[in-house]
């Protein structure tokens, strides 16, 4: 008998695997999220007393099922995701998978060649494919 996982039961994470397909609708979408944050610059302003409230949520943006659901939570940001073709679980995946990656590629430099070697092993091949995929993307250089 097939198990149904709950609806926002994220694959496992360290298994998820970018594609360049993916980086280029991140980038888009994260290109859109500016254009439409400077846009709306102005009437946050007067908003900006309401966010102390919002601080309860940020423990479960950590997870990768949170952030999800708080991008399905709001709609412009659903909208977004749906004019690149992304799903929230997708946005949210690719996010933890990039940052993953960032931050080893981040700190390789600063580390001997054989510890960096030995934490890259220790890595899923998932995990392993994303570091190189984003190496070769230029994206750390870009920022």
């Amino acid at each position: 008998a097939l198990v149904q996982l709950p609806a926002w039961a994220a694959p496992d994470a360290a298994e998820f695997r970018l594609t360049p397909e993916l980086l280029r609708k991140f980038e888009a979408i994260d290109a859109e999220s500016k254009r439409l944050a400077l846009a709306e610059e102005d009437d946050q302003e007067e908003d900006d007393d309401e966010d102390d409230a919002d601080d309860e949520d940020d423990a479960d943006d950590e997870t990768v099922e949170g952030l999800a659901r708080k991008m399905e939570s709001v709609p412009e940001v659903k909208a977004l995701l749906t004019r690149h073709g992304v799903t929230p679980i997708q946005f949210a995946l690719s996010a933890h998978a990039l940052l993953h990656a960032g931050m080893y590629l981040a700190f390789e430099e600063a580390m001997d060649k054989q510890k960096a070697a030995e934490l890259l092993r220790g890595y899923t091949k998932a995990q392993r494919d994303n570091i190189e995929l984003v190496r070769k993307s230029g994206l750390m250089k870009k920022n």
